[in-house]
């Protein structure tokens, strides 16, 4: 059912590492052409360059950008367009999770986590959709959530992530019901990972001995199975989670 994609152009946030590096290899093998956005240019290289030796239908363009900066996300979107046409999916993954109680944490994180969790979406979302919108082609839209924006009393040191979370989920809802109220062809799906084993849970020592984790490649194909879903079909919200005993 990928078929229907190939030598679309999906951007993909975040990029250069985890979940955000396997969607665009995914995207990639099934034929989509994937601008794949992050700060870390060697990275993005790297990226590219595997992917092209790996064989896939499909091709990565790294793209240099501060997702929280909206002339950086305007400019980098005309962009894409300009090397690799329209945007069909957009997959906004970039998200950072610093650890440390409400109380203690140095407020200038707390906005790096603000800008990045939820102003970044805002504006690659906008982005998207403006260019989207002219061709009245089918789109979607995929926001990379958490396990931990479904909870209501998580651990304290995550519960500024977690709150952003939260507010994430409620954005895809209320932008999900815009774009059905408005008759665009956007389809807007939630994916919330459990702990993924990445460099962004590296602090969870404990649990990734005892195997409690899921991998970034299982985030990037439940993210293939929502965009691969029949036109007809929203896939509203998918949760995955390591089947081992984890406590949030």
């Amino acid at each position: 059912m990928m078929d229907r994609w190939v030598d679309k152009v999906a951007v993909v946030t975040g990029a250069s590492s985890g979940i955000g590096d396997a969607i665009a290899r995914r995207l990639a093998k099934d034929g989509l052409k994937v601008a794949a956005l992050a700060r870390r240019a060697d990275r993005l290289q790297a990226l590219e360059r595997e992917v092209k030796e790996s064989g896939a239908r499909g091709l990565v363009k790294g793209y240099t950008c501060d997702v929280t900066s909206e002339s950086d996300v305007d400019a980098v979107f005309k962009k894409i367009e300009k090397d690799l046409g329209p945007v069909h999916i957009l997959v906004n993954n970039a998200g950072v999770s610093p650890q440390a109680n409400l109380t203690d944490m140095d407020l200038a994180n707390a906005k790096v986590m603000i800008d990045t969790n939820i102003t970044a979406v805002l504006s690659c979302t906008k982005a998207a959709i403006a260019s989207m919108k002219p061709n009245a082609a089918e789109g979607h839209i995929i926001n990379i959530s958490s396990i931990y924006g479904h909870l209501n009393q998580p651990m304290s040191i995550i519960g500024l992530y977690s709150a952003t979370k939260h507010a994430l989920n409620i954005l895809s809802v209320t932008t999900r019901s815009q774009l059905k109220a408005e008759n665009i062809p956007i389809r807007l799906t939630t994916v919330s990972p459990g702990l993924v084993k990445s460099e962004m849970s590296a602090g969870f020592v404990d649990h990734l001995k005892l195997g409690q984790y899921v991998l970034a490649e299982d985030i990037a194909d439940s993210v293939a199975f929502a965009i691969a879903s029949p036109s007809h079909v929203n896939i509203s919200d998918i949760r995955v989670e390591p089947v081992s005993d984890f406590k949030y």
